[in-house]
């Protein structure tokens, strides 16, 4: 499989977890595939393509970035490769990142900047204190260059960038019956601040994505949506912390709807 190089951030779906989590949902060419908060869409870069896919994420630097990525991969990999990791570089890219006069490149190149130079895995929250003075490229944080936006850009290439509240979308979508949902909201009990957990109404969600006649899967830590009723499932994962190093044990849990559940036996059994 293509190994892909997005922007650490938080919430990632990466060592192994991505796969994983594809490896649960249903595929079919002639489908729709929908993750309505997105971030780095680990699990779509983990799924073959299908018909119509839709990325969507409330914040709209993360779709900036996309966007910059998915349409200008050459002229935006010249940006990052020539770009020095030094924080006037990460001060700069703060006091430009949402600045209109930007040209959307540029701002996309600002937050490529803030995320990939911060002390703490996908911070876009720029301080002095924040800028990592330690690069040791890995594959935790690579050192992009233009090939790494050349492959992300080519499984980009149909997909629908969207810029939505994710409530939103999911009222559009509750009546289509062949589609597939993945949602991967900011988890309740993660505490962070990048992930704005106290503005989304969790009780609507829940009610949203019940309300869903396609296949429908979400992930959290384990207890978290058992209050809809459906399936779980549960994997562990070494967690490296960015600023200790320490390694600790993370348990993440996949609900499924009844639909998702018997839409995936199928393919596995085909």
């Amino acid at each position: 499989m293509t190994e892909y190089h997005p922007l650490p951030y938080y919430g990632g779906k990466k060592n192994g977890l991505g796969r994983w989590i594809a490896g649960l949902l249903p595929w079919e060419k002639k489908s729709t595939y929908i993750e309505p908060f997105a971030g780095m869409v680990g699990v779509l870069l983990a799924r073959e393509p299908v018909a119509t896919e839709i990325v969507n994420d409330l914040n709209g630097r993360v779709i900036n970035w996309w966007r910059a990525v998915r349409d200008h991969p050459e002229e935006f990999g010249r940006l990052v490769e020539l770009t020095p990791r030094s924080q006037d570089e990460y001060q700069w890219a703060d006091a430009v990142v949402d600045d209109p006069e930007e040209t959307p490149l540029r701002r996309a190149l600002a937050f490529h900047i803030l995320v990939s130079q911060s002390m703490h895995t996908g911070d876009s929250k720029a301080s002095a204190g924040r800028w990592r003075r330690n690069f040791q490229p890995s594959n935790r944080n690579p050192q992009h260059s233009t090939a790494d936006f050349l492959l992300l850009a080519d499984r980009l290439r149909k997909v629908f960038l969207d810029n939505l509240d994710a409530l939103t979308l999911l009222e559009r979508m509750a009546d289509m019956d062949w589609v597939v949902i993945y949602a991967d909201p900011p988890y309740p009990s993660a505490f962070t601040h990048a992930y704005a957990y106290d503005k989304l109404d969790y009780g609507q969600l829940g009610e949203l994505l019940l309300a869903q006649k396609g296949a429908v899967a979400i992930s959290g830590y384990p207890g978290e949506w058992d209050d809809l009723g459906w399936e779980s499932v549960c994997m562990e994962r070494t967690v490296i912390a960015a600023s200790t190093h320490v390694s600790n044990i993370v348990r993440e849990s996949l609900w499924r709807n009844a639909r998702c559940v018997e839409l995936a036996t199928v393919r596995h059994l085909l």
